[in-house]
């Protein structure tokens, strides 16, 4: 324990009295450390089987560095972790006491992991990293005030499997000065096997990292390695600091403990405000306990039966009691089950039971009450599609009553049937339809009309698929040809199509929708392009319908010389900018973004000023740029900003086909201006009125993606009256996180 000693001043007057002397501030307590790592300071100078590091720029959020690889180091690894983050990693794997040695071993382990984000491999003529914040390599943010190591390890291969010498750099980013007092409170509602946790923030905390474990693990880490480290861990739990100036929806988690809920053991929530520079301002911690299940719960029981059984689908026919809130499945072939060894280890057994309470599909009793005196025995069907012909299966599955308590394991057996290609007995094919509503340059509606009798639909765009080692598994030639038109696609190959369209690799069955129909979109089309959407449907008798074809072409790109945009804005339900960027000629593609407006808020800045300062900003990287009309929300509500604009610039095509950049358009929020604003002499005194002008991007596939309409067990968690204010167990999806409480993370790189 380092102890701080207060300086003895001392001083003579005429009176012979001590002048008074302020405290100094007192240097917090840190622990000796039981996982010393040997470190280099800022440079680690290496031989010819290692690799020198050098740090060339420090800065708060980045540092940059060079490596020197030595003459006989054929490839590297290297990697840059928190040291809080190898502090844990070192604890968890047994590190603590050990000499140098070991921790090398358990240091060189980190970056050669196979489970998680090991180092990554390079050639020697790889030597400079000029900012590591922007890297691709980088797994986190880099903050003020935090301790970092550079780590690489000279290898004697090509592929950096043959490790040498390793090498370790230290470095310490500077701080930063806070600004203003960042504060974040918390609110706990314990339940029984969940909490409902809402982060409330003051006015001055923007951002915040937060982060729920067991107490024992973050005590552990405390005691080890000190608060401020600690603090430091908190700082890289997640690749980037999460928004504090939002919904109290968005600071509500809702994290589900499961079978590993225990009222006896103490859980803790930590979070640690940042200011508008991200620097780190109070951390705070609650602890608190999950309710105790009382003796007298009643336990809750379920029986499905099979149904009807078909050649990719299943009927399963759950009844559940007054104390079952929802039952729980999976479906298991019958080589899966006899491999897992469920029904003779207990062991097994109770691993089963809870991964079928966090991640089975679940059933939710339609007549569930938690008040028991309203509760009442419910029925649900489901009809799962994920089984193949003539295959032997066995269904697991548990209940669950209202305060996650399973009950034991029942299953039940079925066989599908075969499955043959049979059009003329298939029934609902030739009535099951698709049917392209409309289209723009990267997007295909399509309307799905489904006849009753069918039972599986499989559908997919038929396209040349080529393995992981490049050759070919399915060609779109070898499947379609052009007809007589010279423009409509026919089928060349019937089977090979069939084959395409049954291949679970596709991913590409749908069931049928409760109400017959059913709409969807296809989206990151490449435009000016034709595609075939091949489909067919398969009966409960296993028969296979005909092939349909459907054919769409997405809209060309006609970028102009004079390419204009129109924004129009409101705000949304939840109390933000959301700003509508749609396309009116001439735009091949634009630049857009919603930000804090530091221009026009300034009034050192002129009009001409803000406008070029604006440009610079949406042209820049923390502008976004897309090809279609599209719509953005602000993340910040309007309450919490003095104002924000709305940037978009579009860009066409000139004559010889080159980017012809347009006029930059903007648009306002100002509360205390009325709201949204589009005319600039509102805002700029000096602003002369020429011609006014006036106006999220998502992952992208080109393929149809499967439609599961069952229900993730996560999904159905308990008490959803006690932990929400609304009582819709669908709205439980995007915050009700599962906690084991194991561990902190057991590689340096974990999230």
């Amino acid at each position: 324990m380092l102890v701080a000693v207060s300086p003895i001043f001392s001083g003579c007057s005429d009176d012979n009295t001590e002048t008074p002397q302020p405290e100094p501030e007192p240097t917090p307590d840190v622990p000796d450390n039981p996982t010393p790592i040997q470190w280099d300071e800022m440079e680690a100078k290496a031989g010819e089987r290692g690799v020198g590091i050098k740090v060339t720029n420090l800065s708060e959020n980045d540092f940059s560095f060079e490596l020197t690889p030595g003459a006989n180091v054929q490839s590297y690894r290297m990697d840059v972790y928190p040291v809080s983050r190898m502090y844990n990693y070192l604890l968890e794997e047994g590190g603590k006491g050990a000499d140098a040695d070991k921790i090398e071993e358990l240091v060189l382990a980190a970056i050669y992991n196979s489970q998680g984000a090991g180092g990554y491999t390079f050639k020697p003529s790889v030597k400079t990293f000029d900012s590591w914040a922007t890297s691709k390599y980088a797994q986190s943010e880099i903050v003020p005030d935090a301790e970092y190591i550079i780590i690489t390890v000279g290898c004697n291969d090509d592929n950096g499997q043959s490790p040498a010498d390793v090498h370790i750099c230290h470095l310490t980013t500077p701080k930063k000065e806070i600004v203003g007092d960042p504060r974040m409170d918390i609110d706990v509602t314990p339940g029984f096997t969940m909490a409902r946790i809402t982060y409330k923030p003051n006015a001055d905390c923007k951002y915040f990292y937060q982060y729920c474990v067991a107490s024992k693990y973050i005590d552990t880490y405390i005691e080890a390695y000190g608060e401020k480290m600690y603090i430091d861990f908190l700082r890289h739990t997640s690749k980037n600091a999460l928004d504090a100036q939002t919904t109290e929806e968005d600071l509500t988690y809702y994290p589900n403990f499961g079978e590993t809920a225990d009222p006896n053991t103490p859980i803790c929530v930590t979070a640690i405000a940042l200011d508008e520079n991200k620097t780190a301002g109070k951390f705070m911690r609650k602890d608190f306990n999950l309710n105790a299940i009382p003796d007298e719960a009643k336990q809750a029981s379920c029986t499905i039966t099979i149904g009807r059984v078909g050649s990719n689908t299943v009927e399963l026919k759950s009844v559940m009691d007054k104390y079952c809130r929802a039952a729980f499945y999976r479906i298991f072939s019958k080589s899966d089950w006899e491999d897992g060894n469920y029904e003779n280890s207990e062991e097994n057994t109770k691993a089963l039971i809870a991964q079928l309470s966090d991640s089975g599909w679940g059933l939710k009793n339609p007549n569930y009450s938690t008040n028991e005196d309203e509760s009442k025995e419910g029925e649900k069907i489901d009809i799962p599609f994920d089984v193949n012909p003539n295959t032997e299966y066995v269904l697991a599955y548990i209940a669950s009553n209202r305060y996650g308590q399973s009950s034991g394991l029942k299953t039940a057996t079925f066989k599908t049937i075969t499955q043959q290609y049979n059009p003329e007995a298939a029934l609902g094919g030739d009535q099951t339809t698709v049917e392209c509503t409309s289209t723009d340059r990267t997007k295909i509606a399509l309307k799905y009309t489904f006849d009753p009798d069918m039972a599986v639909l499989f559908h997919q765009i038929i396209n040349t698929v080529k393995d992981d080692k490049g050759n070919i598994v399915y060609d779109f030639d070898q499947m379609l040809k052009l007809g007589t038109d010279g423009k409509t696609y026919e089928i060349k190959d019937e089977k090979e199509i069939i084959k395409y369209l049954l291949d679970d690799r596709l991913n590409n069955e749908w069931d049928r929708s409760k109400d017959g129909t059913y709409t969807y979109t296809l989206t990151g089309m490449s435009p000016g392009t034709t595609y075939v959407y091949a489909y067919m449907t398969v009966d409960w008798h296993g028969n296979l319908s005909q092939i349909k074809l459907l054919q769409a072409t997405t809209a060309a790109i006609q970028g102009g010389p004079n390419p204009t945009m129109i924004l129009s804005g409101k705000t949304d339900q939840y109390n933000r900018f959301e700003v509508e960027f749609k396309i009116d000629k001439d735009v091949a593609k634009f630049r857009y973004m919603i930000t804090k407006d530091t221009y026009s808020t300034n009034s050192r800045y002129s009009y001409k000023d803000c406008m070029e300062g604006y440009r610079s900003d949406v042209m820049g990287e923390a502008g976004l740029e897309t090809i279609n009309s599209t719509s953005l929300n602000s993340s910040e509500t309007v309450d919490k900003v003095d104002r924000l604009v709305a940037l978009c610039i579009p860009i066409g095509k000139d004559e010889q086909g080159q980017d012809k950049v347009g006029d930059l358009y903007t648009l306002w929020y100002d509360q205390s201006l009325g709201g949204v604003i589009s005319d600039p002499a509102k805002i700029f005194k000096d602003y002369v009125a020429p011609t006014a002008k006036y106006s999220t991007i998502s992952e992208m596939s080109k393929r149809v993606q499967k439609m599961d309409r069952r229900t993730p067990a996560y999904l159905l968690t308990p008490e959803t009256r006690d932990m929400k204010r609304a009582s819709t167990v669908s709205n439980m999806d995007v915050k009700t996180i599962v906690i084991d409480m194991k561990q902190l993370g057991t590689h340096p790189h974990a999230k």
